[in-house]
C-alpha cells in the first residue's frame, strides 16, 4: 500500500447505543519519516471515569479482500475498566481502500496482544501500545461458500471461523432476517443538504450553518397565513415537512423549496410537532388542540391516533426508528414533562418530569444517542441520554428558546424574543448569535438541519411495509406491530384486524 490509503471505521456500542464514525486518510511518510494522517471523527462513546485505566483483552480480526483495492473487516470486541470484571462490548466495521498492485490475497488474520492504554492528564494525550502479528487463515476461507449466500449489493467478510454479509460502499443495511445471514442493502441516499431551515412568521428561510454577511441565507418559501410551528425532514427522499397550526395542515416540499404539497389536511385542530420515520415511511405529529399524538402512512395515508389520554399541551416530537422509540414534550404549566413510548404507542413512560419549566421542541442527536430540548420556562437548552441517564444543561440563560436542531456537533435554536439564531457546542460553552436573512417577520418557530445522509439505523418496517397490510410501526424490541388505522386521509374503506 506504500503508506497511502483510506480507512473508515464504524464503531457501535450495543449496550449504550453510542456510535462513532471515523474517516482516516493515510498520506504516506513526511520528510521526518512520520506517517501523515488526516482524521475526521464524529459520534460519542460510553463515558469513562477520570483516572480510570482501560483494559483490552487480546483479540483477533479477519480482513477480507472483497474487490481489487478494497479490504473489509467486521469484528466484535470488548473492553473493561481496570479492577472491574464487567466487559463493555462493541463492534467494528472497517473498510480500507488503496491502489492495488498485483495481489493474490483473499483473507488474513490480525492477532493483537498485550494492549496498553493510558491517559496522560498533564499532556492531555492517550498513550497506547500493542503487539501485532499477521498471518493467513488457519482454516479454509469461509467466504468461498459464503459469497453465494450474500444478496445483491453486499459482500462476504470473514468473522472468526465463520462469515458475515456486509453492504457495499454506497449502500446501507436496513433489515436483517433473524437467524439468517441474509441482509437487505439499499442505495444510501445523498441529497444537497448541509444547511438549516427555520420558520419566521409565514416564511421558511434557508441558512448556512455558519452564516456570513456575504452568505446570510435566503427565503426558501412563503405560504400566506401559515404558522409553521414544527419542522422535520425525510432524509431518505430529500423532503422537508412542517406543521401549520393556523391553517391546520401538514405540508411537504423538496429541500430546495419546490413542489409544495399538502400531506395531512383533515381532522386537525392545532398540529405543532412533526417527525418522520424515513425507513417505515410514516409521519408522526402532535395536536395541541385535540391533545393527541397521531401517525399516518406517507404512502397510503392511513391514519391512527396513538395516544389521546394524559396529554395537556403536547408540542415537540421526535422519533428514532432504529430503536423504535418516540419522544414528545408536554408543556402543561401545572405538570410539564417529556415522555417516551414505542413507536406503536405502547410502553409509554415519563422520561423527564422534574425541574422543567416550559419544554418546547426537541431533537434526537443520533451521533451521541441523546435527546435535547428547549425550555423557555427555565431559559435552558438541555440534553439527556435516550435511556434517561446523564441529564445535563448545555446552555443557560437563553431568553425564550423555542425550535432546536443539531448539526455536526452544534446545537442551534430559535428564540421568540431575540431575532437571531443561536449556536452552541453540544458539550456547552459560549453561545454564538447568528444573523438571519431578510424575508420573514414575527415570531421564529421551528428549525431543522437538512442532512445530506440518513443516520445508519435499521428497522423491521423498512422492507415491504414489514409485511403489514396497513400500518407498520416499530416497537422498542427491534420488531414491529401491524396496526389497524382509524381513518384514511383520502377516505378509503378500511377492513382490518390487528393481525394484518
Amino acid at each position: 500500500m506504500g503508506g497511502a490509503f483510506n480507512r473508515t471505521v464504524e464503531v457501535d456500542f450495543p449496550q449504550s447505543g453510542h456510535h462513532v464514525y471515523i474517516e482516516e486518510s493515510f498520506l504516506g511518510p513526511d520528510v521526518f519519516n512520520y506517517m501523515r494522517v488526516q482524521v475526521k471523527l464524529r459520534g460519542s462513546t460510553p463515558s469513562v471515569p477520570v483516572g480510570s485505566k482501560i483494559e483490552v483483552p487480546d483479540y483477533e480480526e479477519e480482513y477480507t479482500r472483497v474487490s481489487p483495492g478494497m479490504i473489509r473487516s467486521r469484528a466484535s470486541r470488548s473492553y473493561r475498566l481496570e479492577g472491574n470484571n464487567l466487559e463493555v462490548p462493541f463492534t467494528l466495521d472497517q473498510t480500507i481502500t488503496y491502489t492495488e498492485c498485483n495481489s493474490h490475497m483473499t483473507s488474513t488474520r490480525l492477532k493483537v496482544a498485550r494492549n496498553f492504554i493510558v491517559y496522560d492528564p498533564q499532556e492531555q494525550i492517550v498513550r497506547y501500545a500493542m503487539t501485532n502479528k499477521i498471518s493467513p487463515l488457519s482454516v479454509d476461507d469461509p467466504c468461498r461458500e459464503g459469497r453465494q449466500q450474500c444478496g445483491p449489493n453486499s459482500n462476504c467478510v470473514v468473522e472468526g471461523d465463520s462469515f458475515r454479509c456486509v453492504c457495499n460502499q454506497g449502500y446501507q443495511q436496513i433489515y436483517e432476517e433473524d437467524g439468517d445471514r441474509t441482509i437487505t442493502c439499499v442505495a444510501a441516499p445523498q441529497h444537497s443538504g448541509g444547511y438549516l431551515v427555520f420558520a419566521h412568521g409565514m416564511s421558511l428561510l434557508r441558512v448556512p450553518t455558519v452564516p456570513t454577511k456575504s452568505n446570510p441565507g435566503q427565503l426558501l418559501l412563503m405560504e400566506p397565513n401559515q404558522t409553521p410551528v414544527g419542522l422535520t425532514t425525510d432524509c431518505q427522499m430529500g423532503h422537508l415537512y412542517w406543521a401549520d397550526a393556523s391553517l391546520k395542515v401538514i405540508r411537504r416540499a423538496n429541500y430546495n423549496g419546490s413542489e409544495v404539497t399538502m400531506t395531512i389536511s383533515h381532522d386537525m385542530l392545532s398540529p405543532e410537532g412533526v417527525a418522520v420515520d424515513w425507513l417505515g415511511e410514516t409521519i408522526y405529529w402532535t395536536d395541541s388542540g385535540k391533545d393527541t399524538i397521531e401517525v399516518a402512512s406517507l404512502v397510503s395515508k392511513y391514519r391512527k391516533v396513538l395516544i389521546s389520554e394524559g396529554l395537556s399541551n403536547p408540542r415537540g416530537i421526535a422519533v428514532h426508528p432504529g430503536i423504535g422509540k418516540m419522544y414528545w414534550t408536554d408543556w402543561n404549566r401545572n405538570s410539564p414533562k417529556i415522555e417516551m413510548a414505542n413507536m406503536d404507542g405502547s410502553g409509554r413512560t415519563e422520561l423527564v418530569k422534574e425541574n422543567l419549566g416550559l419544554p418546547n421542541m426537541l431533537v434526537i442527536d443520533f451521533d451521541r444517542h441523546n435527546l435535547c430540548w428547549t425550555d423557555s420556562g427555565l431559559r435552558r437548552i438541555e440534553c439527556i441520554g435516550l435511556n434517561g441517564q446523564s441529564r445535563r444543561v448545555v446552555y443557560t440563560p437563553a431568553v425564550y428558546p423555542f425550535g432546536i436542531a443539531i448539526h455536526e456537533g452544534h446545537i442551534y435554536w430559535t428564540d421568540w424574543e431575540i431575532k437571531f439564531l443561536h449556536r452552541v457546542d453540544v458539550n456547552g460553552g459560549e453561545a454564538e448569535p447568528l444573523e438571519i436573512p431578510a424575508g420573514g417577520s414575527g415570531k421564529m418557530y421551528g428549525i431543522v438541519s437538512l442532512p445530506s445522509y440518513c443516520p445508519s439505523v435499521g428497522s423491521a418496517c423498512a422492507v415491504d411495509n414489514g409485511g403489514c397490510k396497513y400500518l407498520c410501526l416499530p416497537t422498542g424490541r427491534g420488531g414491529r406491530s401491524c396496526v389497524c388505522p382509524d381513518t384514511s386521509e383520502d377516505g378509503s374503506d378500511i377492513e382490518c384486524s390487528n393481525l394484518s
